[in-house]
């Protein structure tokens, strides 16, 4: 019997066009992605899913439990924040594609969402779940860690 053909490892250029043709443009240069070591990005591919929502339909409520970071492909989400007492004024904002919000859930930081979102178009949107996201970069604890500090300056590692 031969022994199995090994399968040989693609260049760092071909990983490169890979990530391109497979990841959207709006997930490869979301600045929290851009701590990312150098290939790494490519542990997003099995993670990111694409979720549709019509006009008026809402994405998540702010106080909900919510475990999702969320980056817009096409259409429009507007995005609400109330003040952090509650009584302060909300902001609001309408998100253009590449536009994101739940970082911080997604990477462990917060188990509720800080924003009510609802989209106001027929929207595409890039969901990141928090367990698929912590598992994919199990074995690059350093990244999880960048981007959590990206995200949240005074976090810090605790064991």
């Amino acid at each position: 019997r031969r022994p199995p053909r090994s399968t040989p490892k693609p260049s760092s250029a071909a990983s490169d066009v890979y990530k391109r043709q497979v990841l959207p443009s709006c997930i490869r240069h979301n600045d929290l992605f851009g701590v990312l070591p150098r290939g790494a990005l490519c542990k997003l591919i099995d993670v990111v899913r694409l979720v549709h929502f019509r006009a008026g339909e809402p994405l998540v409520a702010e106080g909900d439990r919510c475990g999702s970071m969320f980056v817009l492909y096409s259409g429009k989400v507007r995005v609400k924040r109330c003040g952090d007492d509650g009584r302060a004024e909300a902001t609001e904002e309408t998100l253009q594609p590449g536009g994101s919000f739940g970082q911080p859930a997604a990477l462990g930081i917060d188990s509720r969402s800080r924003v009510s979102a609802r989209a106001v178009a027929p929207s595409k949107v890039y969901v990141i779940p928090q367990d698929a996201l912590l598992a994919s970069f199990a074995s690059l604890p350093e990244a999880l860690h960048a981007m959590r500090q990206h995200v949240d300056p005074g976090w810090r590692l605790t064991y």
